[in-house]
């Protein structure tokens, strides 16, 4: 978690996560665990995971989903 909220564009893939604002400052004061964010928790978990294996260069987007904002 620690790892996420150094990066630079944590705020901009918090959003593209939807977590919105409010659970974002709960989660960097330390209420990961708590069960109102796992859900949350585990997306910014994932995403590391993805970006730090680079999984997301594997992954592969259907053409009917290019336009889609991602």
């Amino acid at each position: 978690m620690s790892a996420f909220f150094k990066r630079e564009d944590a705020l901009e893939a918090a959003q593209a996560l939807d977590i919105c604002q409010e659970d974002l400052q709960s989660l960097q004061a330390g209420l990961a665990l708590k069960d109102e964010h796992l859900c949350d928790t585990a997306r910014i978990v994932a995403l590391c995971l993805a970006l730090e294996t680079d999984s997301l260069a594997q992954v592969e987007i259907p053409d009917c989903l290019l336009d889609y904002p991602m």
